[in-house]
This record gives C-alpha cells, structure tokens and sequence, in this order.
C-alpha cells in the first residue's frame, strides 16, 4: 500500500462516518484524489475497486454496484474500525510493526537454529577428536611398551632361536 493509498482508504472510512451513508470513485475524483489520471473513467474505477478490496477484505462497510459504479456503504463494522485503530495509517502503521515483530521472531529462531547446528557439528567434531586422541594413546602405549622393555622382548627372541637351535 502506497501512502497515497492509505489517504484515499481514510478519506472513504471518514466520507462514510460523516453521514453514515455511502462512497463511491466520484467522491474521491471530487476531493482531487484521481487528478493524475485526467477522468480516465477506467483508471478511475479500477484504483477504486482495489481500495474496496481492502474494505472487502477486512469486512468493513457494505459493498454494492449500481449504474452509476462500485460504492462502499456504511455499516456497524466501519465504527468498530474507527474504534480500534482510528485510520488505516495506524491499522497498517500496528500491521507493519507486527509483521516486523514476525520477521524479528522468524530470525531469532534461524539463529538460534543455526547455532544448534553449529554445536552438533562442534559435537560430531569432539567426538572425532577424542576417538583419535585414545587411537593416539593406544599408539603410545605400544611404543612406550616397546621402548621400556625392547629387552626383554629381545631375550625372549633369543632364547627362542637358541631352543629353536637345540631341538634342530
């Protein structure tokens, strides 16, 4: 919605609070609303019919066609808007704030997301680590078993070939 838009949406709930009567394309073109598109009657009627979409949409007023084109009629729920947000500056001003409050909300959890991914990576990451480190100590323990006892193991290895020499 343009703000020229929303001037016109509040043109026609003020047009149809004055007399609680009805709003059609020509009371805009009277107020100096369509002056850009020099009484193109279907320029004209199509803005108009967008802006009673926004009025279908919300369910304010009753919307009607007669010969003399699309007209938005008062009803009980163009007060109770007025009531609740004064003008569709402010309805779409809280509209805007609670959409940004949603993208606010929607980013907050993609982050908080991604950093649940990050600690299962840092996770799977740790464990890796630690599975290598105890292969490490293993290693260790080998060689440190090798290089404190390499006598031993080499008498038994000549004892082996000396018995291996007797029995032959």
């Amino acid at each position: 919605m343009t703000k020229e838009d929303i001037e016109k949406l509040d043109f026609i709930l003020n047009k149809l609070l004055e007399n609680e009567g009805t709003v059609g394309s020509k009371d805009l073109h009277i107020a100096g609303y369509y002056e850009q598109y020099k009484d193109d009657d279907n320029k004209i009627e199509n803005d108009f019919n967008l802006l009673k979409l926004v009025y279908e949409d919300l369910k304010i007023g009753r919307l009607s066609s007669t010969k003399d084109g699309n007209l938005i009629s008062y009803n009980s729920n163009v007060l109770r808007f007025k009531n609740e947000y004064n003008s569709f500056k402010d309805y779409y001003s809280i509209l805007n704030e609670q959409i940004a409050n949603e993208e606010l909300v929607i980013k907050k959890e993609n982050e908080r997301q991604e950093l649940k991914d990050r600690i299962d990576v840092l996770k799977i990451d740790e464990l890796e680590y630690k599975r290598t480190i105890r292969q490490l100590e293993e290693e260790l323990k080998i060689s440190s078993l090798l290089k404190n006892y390499w006598w031993l193991i080499a008498s038994a290895i000549a004892v082996g070939f000396a018995i291996g020499k007797f029995l032959i």
